[in-house]
């Protein structure tokens, strides 16, 4: 009697098998007689996808008629009609796993020939399509663009302050109405140097205790400001570091920057090294341009240049840790709302990181607005890369992901920003 000889050994699919060597003279199975069912495992496809299985199929010395295999969806075979092979030929016969729905799906099948029969067990799952994700044209918003800073004043409680009592009252009046000026999306709190004797240092002080604006802010700062000291110990850096911390998050804010400004007759008695106190203000600040920690002390000068107070030289330190500027105490004015004038350390964010990554759409590896890759816009009106005097306006910053601004050309306050680009998919 003539046999098939089913090779189920290729490389693609069909596991617990062994090849033979070659074929039997009669074209028989090798082995014991038909008892192995072998499994073509097509793995996961997605639904509405297609994989493909094969079964080697050959002849021996005589021809022989290979059956149409009983094939149910979502399996197919493409033996659809009685095949004839001859002597010494191969047929690879073909099967399909298409499914239409979500599942683990088996089935068994026979392939028949002249009386002979291999079994096969045909299995895989279908799993859910992953989204197809085309590039497609992006804006990113930023409406409203402000600088954003908490502002923290520290003020020395000492007796030695009341010869500046009223110089300190207008300065910091000054300060609300300045800061809605300059357009800064500011916070203000207070807290004082001294936190012995009943001293309030290292809370903050006032009702409420951060200040968000309003038309009586002025009013209750100098109520805060104002009030008698109380004598205490003096530990300027402490007291404000530990004011910071107990705040948390109610005083800084994400991204926001923050402004240390220092009104002290006395130099910081703080027990800890000032490089400890400035570097306790700046944990937790995020990376970017308006998350700066700076400082301005407004305190006695070198030398005694400033009768009844003391040089201020711990207080100057943090200054140089940080960055910002120092200041006489006994100068007719200090400025202290001079430290967040436009272009000064707390301005307009320079960088704006995009969502998406644009496409290079022309491959020069470089994006900018000459090829339409990148548009910027500020209140609707389209921005140039460069100005009419090729002066660099903006540029985007691949290692970043982000337009920035030169500095001279940072937008103003209050104004909406929008970048366009052709986004590449997640």
């Amino acid at each position: 009697m003539r046999h098939l000889h089913l090779l189920a050994c290729s490389a693609l699919l069909l596991a617990g098998c062994q090849p033979a060597d070659d074929v039997p003279a009669d074209g028989g199975f090798y082995g014991p007689p038909i008892q192995a069912t072998y499994i073509i495992e097509f793995g996961e496809v997605a639904v509405g996808e297609e994989a493909i299985r094969q079964a080697a199929i050959r002849a021996g010395k005589q021809a022989v008629l290979l059956s149409p295999p009983e094939v149910e969806p979502p399996f197919f075979s493409d033996v659809e009609q009685v095949v004839r092979i001859e002597p010494r030929e191969e047929l690879q016969v073909h099967f399909a796993f298409r499914p239409t729905a979500l599942g683990r799906f088996e089935q068994e099948i026979e392939l028949r020939t002249n009386g002979a029969s291999q079994a096969y067990r045909l299995q895989g799952v279908a799993v859910a399509q992953e989204p197809v994700c085309e590039p497609a044209p992006r804006t990113d918003h930023f409406p409203d663009v402000r600088p954003r800073v908490d502002v923290l004043l520290l003020v020395d409680d000492h007796a030695s302050m009341e010869p500046f009592r009223e110089q300190l009252v207008a300065e910091a009046r000054a300060l609300p109405p300045w800061l809605d000026e300059a357009g800064i999306d500011w916070q203000l709190a207070v807290t004082t140097s001294s936190s012995d004797a009943g001293c309030a240092g290292g809370s903050l002080l006032g009702d409420p205790p951060i200040l968000a604006g309003g038309a009586d802010a002025s009013d209750r700062l100098e109520a805060v400001v104002g009030a008698p000291g109380c004598d205490g110990n003096g530990n300027g850096l402490a007291s404000a570091a530990a004011a910071v911390a107990a705040a948390g998050d109610a005083f800084r804010r994400p991204e926001a920057g923050l402004a240390l400004l220092v009104v002290a007759s006395r130099d910081d008695n703080s027990p800890g090294d000032v490089v400890s106190y400035a570097r306790s203000l700046e944990a937790g600040r995020q990376v970017g341009t308006t998350s700066l920690v700076r400082a301005l002390a407004v305190v006695g000068g070198e030398g005694g240049h400033c009768e009844g107070t003391e040089p201020g030289s711990r207080y100057g330190e943090a200054v140089s840790f940080l960055g910002g500027s120092r200041r006489s105490l006994c100068d007719e004015a200090w400025g202290l709302a001079d430290f967040f004038a436009p272009g000064a350390t707390f301005g307009m964010p320079l960088t704006y990181p995009l969502e998406r990554l644009p496409i290079d759409l022309d491959e020069d590896g470089v994006l900018d607005d000459a090829d339409g890759e990148i548009e910027v816009r500020i209140d609707g009106a389209v921005v140039a890369s460069r100005n009419e005097e090729a002066w660099r306006v903006w540029d985007y910053d691949a290692d970043r992901n982000a337009v920035v601004f030169y500095p001279h050309f940072v937008p103003a306050p209050g104004q909406g920003i929008e970048i366009a680009y052709e986004a590449h998919c997640d």
